[in-house]
């Protein structure tokens, strides 16, 4: 982390989670917000997640680009264009804000000037051109004062195509194990960075048919006789897993072998914080995604949380799950392989016909009374 960047942080760092005497290059000891423990630790020179080590009970983690982005949005004023360096505030952008090494990419884009007439407001942005023409660009002075985040240009035409990274030609895709589906370019970008062949669809909304045509085609041309696995790596939200349920059966229909890895941020990948755990966690994510029924989820949440007892949504369902460790070993004892014994233990139980979202509680002091507010969601209904 920049010691411009660090020094304004760590002031709120130390306010806001009261971090202990750092030893050996770590924080720790900091009062988690989540569950209250003192449970909370992150890199003493590099403080960019902060996490809960109660990984079983709580394993919260926090990005202090969300906690504090008055640090991290004002870019152009940060670093000002020179002529020697006309794309300065993004370079920061990219380097800081999505931990990306832009050596190799610094023609892959440009820093541009986005001005809301209706707002009169400015901002520099990090634009990229779009295989079809016109471009995409990201905001990166303040993006919370304007309407979005980012912007196409007019009449740009993205749909049944993707971006892809110019060092990832058609050979590149066509002989690749794996290529990861993403929403964004900058999640493309991060994912490429840890050596994985990925591309951006732009939007949840995108199916990209002409590009998977034109793969096909390029696989049959080269006489290949694999196709690639298609992961379809969408954000972690109802309109994201949504589509990459739906992309999945599309792509299967088609004959493509495929998966999902359900990303962790509405903000995108920070490539420098990916760890090969975090792979693990995307391809579950992903699994619990694609579980076809409530016994299917329940094995995959029991394998990776060793919960004995847990609660659980299928298909906006509530079920309560319980294992018989003895029935386990048992069962292992009469030569039964371990998944197969746990899954012939698990009992699962239907607990309510609906799934319920917590909001939020509310105390009057006055009368003492309080309040739980939630949303029921039930079958068969979009909301």
């Amino acid at each position: 982390m920049q010691p411009e960047i660090l020094n304004s942080l760590m002031p709120l760092l130390t306010r806001d989670f009261g971090f202990a005497k750092p030893v050996g290059g770590w924080l720790r000891k900091g009062k988690c917000p989540d569950c209250g423990h003192k449970s909370c630790f992150t890199k003493e020179e590099d403080p960019w997640v902060i996490k809960c080590e109660r990984e079983n009970n709580c394993g919260a983690d926090f990005s202090v680009r969300k906690l504090y982005p008055e640090i991290f949005d004002t870019w152009s004023n940060r670093f000002p264009k020179t002529k020697e360096n006309p794309n300065a505030a993004a370079d920061q952008y990219l380097l800081v804000q999505r931990g990306l090494k832009i050596d190799d990419i610094k023609t892959w884009y440009s820093q541009e000037v986005y001005h809301d007439s209706k707002r009169n407001q400015v901002s520099a942005t990090v634009r990229f051109l779009m295989p079809n023409g016109g471009y995409w660009e990201r905001l990166i002075d303040q993006p919370s004062k304007f309407s979005a985040k980012a912007a196409f240009s007019f009449g740009c035409k993205y749909q049944g195509d993707w971006w892809k990274p110019k060092d990832q030609t058609q050979e590149t895709l066509a002989n690749a194990s794996e290529i990861w589906i993403c929403e964004g370019i900058f999640n493309a970008l991060a994912l490429r960075q840890k050596g994985l062949v990925a591309v951006s669809v732009m939007s949840s909304n995108n199916y990209p048919v002409n590009a998977l045509s034109a793969l096909r085609k390029t696989i049959a041309e080269l006489e290949l006789k694999t196709m690639p696995k298609l992961v379809f790596a969408f954000d972690v939200g109802q309109a994201g897993e949504n589509a990459a349920k739906k992309y999945v059966d599309f792509a299967r229909k088609e004959g493509w072998h495929t998966a999902t890895a359900a990303m962790p941020m509405p903000e995108g990948l920070i490539a420098g914080e990916l760890e090969p755990a975090d792979f693990e966690k995307y391809y579950w994510n992903g699994d619990i995604l694609l579980a076809t029924s409530a016994n299917a989820k329940a094995f995959l949440i029991y394998k990776r949380k060793n919960w004995q007892g847990f609660h659980f949504v299928f298909d906006r369902k509530t079920y309560w799950a319980k294992i018989d460790m003895a029935k386990v070993s048992k069962a292992i004892e009469e030569k039964m392989s371990e998944n197969a014994a746990i899954k012939a233990s698990l009992d699962i139980t239907e607990i309510a016909s609906c799934a319920f979202d917590f909001l939020y509680f509310q105390r009057n002091l006055a009368t003492d009374e309080s309040h739980y507010y939630l949303r029921i969601k039930v079958p068969n209904r979009k909301n």
